[in-house]
């Protein structure tokens, strides 16, 4: 039998090479299975994703396809299920999905099997039985329809020793073309988190256990060995990566010597000096924390063991010894109110300036305690429909609806340093905006300040750019833009683009002499720190507003009058502009 690997588009895009279904995948190829796998483009569109899925089954003449998958794919793993089956072919869906619901999913996904938990072993037995044509109904771990029946034996403990498991079969996964792209490589040194977070969910009888630091650069070693030259950057994407102090200081002992820039992934109260500044040392840049809330009362109800206090000392530490922190709020918890959002909005707007913070709303998600919470209140009615609609924002939290409905569209303003009004009907009748012959008009919005309902008439607004009017709250005075289409979309750097861009955008300027306009925008603090070769040639930093953060130091420079350029010889200017004179905006200008 052949067996096709896949996961849906939109979870390529954002993981990058598939990491689980990577490893079932090398299993069952080292057990002798004649395996294939289809790696989604990155945000390639479904249409054209199922089409070439079909074109493979048929060209291959594949007989059993598998899905990797997470609850929020649920409309796209049942499409793949069901174009798999219109080929008729054996499908088996694994994942987070499964594992979070596997009654619901296996009842109701249209998969001919489901897998339960960690799958390696599961899949290898259900291929095994499939090849032999034997009875499937006594395989630990495996879910299924059965006529009217659903089959359900006991679950399959996990694999307690994590060096017993492959490498993932770059090759079959088309590691080459992602790392050409990206010079990211995605690694995990663990499994499962010794944390019980609310809103984040681990599977059935999981624990924490760890690969071997043995074990662990072998894996590296083995892949940079096969795509070295491509290998720019490594992300760890543990839940959790420094649980044993020790094994951590001898990680970075070990991975000093490659000299390749890392990001881990941790908790601040598991941070101390020592482990900074030995993290430093050994080449890492990001350490992306899990903050979630500034208010100790919403930390408490997430069962974070973690306190504002411990949150602020973590990113004093960082900024010390210029290690960017990578980390989210999330709004929405069930102790989640006014008052507590706006401890929550205040810490992020004292900190996102430097780090990599962003501010968004809680997630429910099947199988956390906030997923019961709100089927036990009946915020969920219809737990497949919830699932069919992609799992969509529900207000768990004490935050009245009328406000809770509009604060995605806040936290997009704020992250985007801009404040627009959120546009609403003026009546049952009236639209958002009517525009009469003199040039005034009429408009209906909520301010993403107050909250404040905002109805004007007859108003006049300077255009400031194209579908855009500014003006100012009558309750709070914020000036806003009224966005008459409902589009917000933000441009933003990923890490990895923007670690990628890091040397080989100033590699060609060694021995220059750079200077800087503009320190108020925060990738280019980030680029300070993530490119050596930037911080070697610079000489001065200059901003309009120096007056104001004239205190502050980058790379040893404090921030001076644009004035001092004239005094001065430079071979080459960057300029961060987001300035209505030079109109652009967001935009880097490397001026020879």
């Amino acid at each position: 039998m052949k067996y096709l690997f896949t996961v849906p588009p939109f979870a390529i895009s954002v993981i990058g090479v598939p990491q689980g279904i990577g490893i079932v995948a090398t299993v069952a190829k080292n057990a002798g299975l004649e395996v294939y796998a289809l790696v989604a483009k990155i945000y390639e569109p479904d249409s054209v994703y199922i089409e070439r899925l079909r074109y493979m089954i048929r060209e291959q003449k594949i007989d059993v396809v598998c899905i990797g998958a997470l609850s929020t794919d649920y409309p796209r793993a049942k499409r793949i299920i069901d174009s798999a089956s219109e080929e008729g072919c054996i499908t088996v869906l694994g994942g987070n999905i499964v594992s979070a619901s596997p009654e619901l999913i296996a009842t109701n996904i249209g998969a001919t099997y489901c897998v339960v938990g960690e799958g390696e072993y599961t899949f290898l037995e259900l291929a095994e039985a499939l090849e032999s044509k034997r009875c499937t109904n006594d395989i630990n771990g495996l879910i299924y329809k059965d006529g009217n029946e659903l089959n359900t034996p006991p679950p399959r403990k996990v694999v307690d020793n994590l060096d017993t498991l492959p490498f993932i079969d770059g090759e079959l996964f088309q590691y080459q073309k992602y790392l050409e792209r990206s010079n990211t490589f995605h690694w995990i040194l663990s499994r499962s988190c010794p944390f019980n977070c609310t809103f984040c969910f681990h599977a059935p009888d999981s624990y924490y256990r760890a690969k071997s630091i043995d074990y662990s650069f072998s894996e590296l070693d083995y892949y940079i060995n096969q795509y070295g030259k491509h290998i720019k950057f490594l992300n760890i994407i543990d839940d959790m990566f420094n649980v044993n102090k020790n094994r951590m200081l001898e990680f970075c002992r070990r991975i000093k010597q490659y000299g390749i820039p890392f990001r881990v992934q941790t908790r601040l109260d598991f941070i101390d000096e020592e482990c900074i500044i030995t993290l430093k040392k050994a080449g890492c840049v990001i350490l992306g924390v899990g903050v979630e809330s500034a208010s100790n009362k919403v930390l408490r109800s997430m069962n974070k063991k973690l306190t504002l206090h411990q949150i602020k000392k973590g990113f004093k530490l960082a900024e010390k010894h210029e290690i960017i922190i990578d980390a989210q709020i999330i709004i929405g918890d069930i102790a989640d109110d006014l008052e507590t959002i706006a401890e929550s909005e205040k810490f992020f707007i004292e900190n996102f300036m430097l780090h990599d913070l962003q501010i968004h709303m809680i997630r429910v998600l099947p199988g956390t305690v906030l997923y019961k919470y709100a089927v036990r209140n009946e915020l969920i009615k219809d737990e497949l429909e919830f699932l069919e609609k992609d799992c969509p924002f529900i207000n768990v939290s004490k935050i009245p609806n009328e406000i809770y409905r509009f604060l995605p569209y806040r936290y997009k303003n704020i992250m985007n340093g801009k404040y627009y009004m959120k546009s609403v009907p003026i009546d049952d009748q009236t639209p958002i905006f009517h525009l009469h012959k003199d040039g005034s008009f009429d408009f209906s919005a909520y301010c993403m300040t107050c909250y404040n309902r905002i109805y004007l008439k007859n108003t006049t607004l300077f255009s400031r750019e194209a579908g855009q009017a500014r003006g100012s709250c009558p309750k709070c005075g914020v000036s806003q833009y009224l966005l008459f289409f409902e589009s917000l979309g933000i441009g933003s750097f990923d890490n990895d683009l923007l670690i990628s861009l890091s040397e080989k955008m100033f590699k060609d300027y060694k021995n220059k002499i750079i200077v800087i306009w503009g320190i108020n925008k925060r990738r280019i603090k980030r680029l300070l720190m993530l490119s050596q070769t930037l911080r070697d040639c610079l000489v001065k930093i200059v901003d309009s507003n120096y007056e104001w953060i004239k205190d502050q130091t980058y790379c040893g420079l404090s921030i001076e009058s644009p004035d001092t350029l004239k005094n001065i010889k430079f071979d080459y200017l960057i300029i961060t502009a987001e300035d209505r004179k030079m109109k652009s905006s967001q935009r880097w200008i490397l001026w020879a």
